[in-house]
């Protein structure tokens, strides 16, 4: 049957989401865990903590209750400084936590720790809830890193969308959550999201823009730079560059590049075929 708005949000705060006084709870328990290995990572190895963030869906008050298959799920990330992302092994540094934490939680059961690829995890069997310790070596090199986001308009929708889901808004969130946490490395990644359709990306994406710059369809000239580059072996004239530049009329900018397609042999270039036309005209019908 349907629901109104006021059922699907009592639906939403007490049957899915974590009520307040659980998730203040499991704030605690984290926060103790955080403390006691943070303690003994400074006392038993060389590792130097420089940051510890609680991550996730834990972090953006979005996590849901725990089920009896679903235990709720808590990323810590753990920033370590002071070894060498060049021969360092996350295979490594999970294990030294692993051991850490066994020695944290002399009584509990081999069962409740795990080593999984990218992080060392610990479950509480009383409240439930699984901590994920997961390192993050710094790099003292100072090296640049870009990345490219293409079809940011799919990932970075504006959350005020009316068709736009739950999972659609923590995507987002966690789309901005990372791009801030991008500042700590002082400009060393840049970050380029790329989309055609501007007015549907989140705004506080774009305020976030350093630059905002517009790529505009190419132009009649551009489009027969474009063509002579392309297809200078067909040596066509400028006649015929210049049908093709009127074919292309209104096109985006990846039309002189499909026309201008490699042939394969079972279908040759249709931009090859049709410049063999205009060199060769097919005589007139009588």
């Amino acid at each position: 049957m349907p629901l109104n708005n006021t059922e699907l949000y009592y639906y939403d705060i007490n049957v899915l989401k974590l009520p307040a006084d659980k998730r203040k709870e499991y704030h605690e328990q984290v926060d103790r865990l955080i403390t006691e290995l943070s303690k003994s990572v400074r006392e038993k190895t060389e590792i130097k903590i420089t940051k510890v963030v609680k991550a996730g869906s834990f972090a953006k008050y979005t996590i849901l209750r725990k089920t009896s298959t679903d235990p709720v799920d808590v990323d810590v990330v753990f920033y370590i400084s002071g070894r060498s992302v060049d021969h360092e092994t996350l295979q490594g540094l999970n294990d030294t936590i692993y051991n850490l934490l066994i020695s944290i939680y002399p009584t509990k059961d081999v069962e409740d720790f795990q080593i999984q690829r990218k992080a060392a995890t610990v479950s509480f069997v009383g409240t439930g809830i699984s901590v994920d310790v997961v390192p993050v070596i710094e790099d003292p090199k100072g090296r640049r890193a870009i990345l490219i986001i293409d079809e940011g308009d799919s990932l970075a929708a504006t959350r005020s969308q009316e068709h736009s889901h739950h999972e659609d808004k923590v995507a987002v969130n966690t789309l901005i959550q990372g791009i801030d946490d991008l500042r700590r490395f002082g400009g060393r990644v840049v970050t380029f999201l790329c989309t055609n359709r501007m007015s549907v990306v989140d705004p506080a994406l774009i305020r976030r823009a350093a630059i905002i710059e517009e790529f505009k369809r190419p132009g009649p000239d551009e489009r027969k730079q474009l063509f002579q580059m392309d297809l200078g072996a067909l040596h066509l004239t400028d006649a015929q560059l210049g049908h093709l530049v009127t074919a292309t009329e209104g096109r985006n900018g990846q039309a002189p590049a499909r026309l201008c397609c490699a042939p394969s042999k079972q279908r040759p270039c249709r931009l090859r075929r049709r410049a063999k036309l205009l060199r060769h005209p097919r005589p007139a019908d009588h």
